[in-house]
């Protein structure tokens, strides 16, 4: 549609006798002039694996020479810095404390009721996340809460190997048998790490010190 100065709606003869009137302009085109080549069907919007909220990635201090106790713990394993145990923490379901020794870099992360839980321990700094990632941006969370932590799942479709958490959570989304699955944490002893089993159902769950069981988000 075209449209004079104030507005108002021109038809196709008056727009030529506009153009007429105005000496740099040589031509005008209309909505029939135009070629559209791709007369397609329009395709769906690209999905995305970004998270669903903002995150700011914030933690405080929980104090000094405190540590995540036994009970609780999520994971233990060798991480350069504060930030990067932070880190491993905010992509761990369930994490919501982490503490950090720098003499030799020991990251331990745990989930906790509150900062009266850790226990004492020299070297070691605390601190408690207040930015935590929904579970929702995993598509997976910890088996009834906290109990699928030290637990294996028994009513296997398969066990397999997977070199990363996400990548047993994906083998098992993709297999329509599988709403559970058991994943060596980098913790296991070195002949569990990276295990991964694919179950039916959370029946016989059983303890097993390094695995932790996961349950799928519909």
């Amino acid at each position: 549609e075209f449209l004079d100065e104030n507005g108002n709606a021109l038809t196709v003869d008056e727009v030529q006798i506009e153009a007429f009137r105005e000496p740099r302009c040589e031509n005008f085109v209309t909505e029939s002039d135009i070629i559209f080549r791709n007369t397609g069907i329009p395709t769906a919007a690209p999905t995305t694996t970004s998270p669903t909220k903002y995150y700011d990635m914030s933690y405080i201090s929980a104090g000094s020479n405190l540590k995540c106790p036994s009970t609780g713990r999520l994971f233990k394993t060798i991480e350069t810095s504060v930030e990067e145990c932070h880190e491993f923490c905010f992509n761990m379901p369930g994490c919501n404390f982490f503490t950090h020794r720098e003499a030799d870099t020991m990251c331990i992360g745990c989930n906790l009721t509150n900062d009266s839980y850790l226990s004492g321990s020299s070297g070691f700094n605390a601190y408690e996340m207040t930015s935590i990632k929904d579970p929702n941006d995993f598509g997976y969370k910890m088996l009834r809460g906290d109990a699928g932590m030290d637990k294996k799942c028994n009513d296997r479709i398969e066990m397999t190997t997977a070199p990363t958490r996400d990548e047993c959570y994906n083998m098992c989304k993709n297999n329509a048998d599988c709403g559970w699955y058991t994943w060596g944490e980098v913790h296991a002893a070195i002949q569990y790490r990276g295990m991964c089993m694919l179950c039916r159902s959370d029946n016989g769950i059983t303890s097993h010190s390094g695995f932790n069981t996961y349950e799928i988000i519909p």
